[in-house]
């Protein structure tokens, strides 16, 4: 079998109306790359290797839960909450089908009191974590 190497990972945003992918690598990788860049002068400014719940927190992630954790952070600060990367889900059809003139009809839903889900990019991510771990290691071990 051949190897193969997968660059990015999509997630799904609305925008104006229409359901589009969305790559969060690109947004992973550069924060990496800054990370790393800026890791020798942040790490002399810190004299302290855990913050105040005694995480570690200046200490370079090298290991797959060191990143996974990293990564994790990048993404909740980057996605969750936001309401511009958030989608509802709901069922569909929302209301039950009149059979004598074969529109919807107004009131009772079929299924009571769905309000819908609101999914954000974070919880796509979150779902997905692992797959995004090691589409993103391969690519900061690659490049």
């Amino acid at each position: 079998m051949q190897d193969f190497n997968i660059e990015e990972f999509n997630v799904i945003i609305e925008n104006n109306g229409k359901f589009e992918p969305y790559n969060i690598m690109n947004y992973l990788k550069n924060t990496w790359k800054e990370f790393v860049k800026n890791y020798d002068e942040i790490s002399k400014e810190s004299d302290f290797n855990e913050d105040s719940e005694g995480n570690e927190y200046w200490k370079f992630p090298r290991t797959y839960k060191e990143i996974k954790k990293w990564v994790d952070n990048q993404l909740k600060y980057r996605y969750w909450g936001r309401c511009e990367y958030e989608l509802v889900l709901s069922q569909w059809p929302y209301y039950e089908l009149d059979e004598d003139t074969s529109k919807y009809k107004k009131g009772t839903p079929i299924i009571p009191n769905d309000k819908g889900k609101k999914i954000d990019i974070y919880e796509q991510c979150k779902m997905n974590m692992d797959v995004i771990i090691k589409i993103f290691m391969n690519n900061i071990y690659l490049n």
